[in-house]
């Protein structure tokens, strides 16, 4: 029901307003590789989405928010921690 591998591929241009904020954008291809018919879990074919961005920092960690937009939408929020 899937490709057999699935390669997310991105070009990504960051500017740091702050010490604590940064933006980010660019452009992204996701690329199935292997049996492309079977498209249900992956796309057929590549497909090319932009990417935006921000990260907020808070010494260690932070937070981060992200926006996909083109053929395949999507709007995601997380937390990173460097060790």
């Amino acid at each position: 029901m899937a490709s057999d591998v699935l390669a997310n591929l991105a070009l990504v241009v960051s500017r740091q307003l702050t010490s604590q904020v940064t933006l980010y954008s660019g452009p992204n291809l996701t690329i199935p590789i292997g049996h492309r018919d079977r498209g249900f879990f992956t796309p057929t074919k590549m497909q090319v989405n932009g990417i935006v961005g921000g990260y907020i920092s808070f010494g260690k960690s932070g937070i981060y928010i992200e926006g996909n937009f083109g053929h395949m939408m999507a709007l995601g929020i997380g937390m990173a921690y460097t060790f």
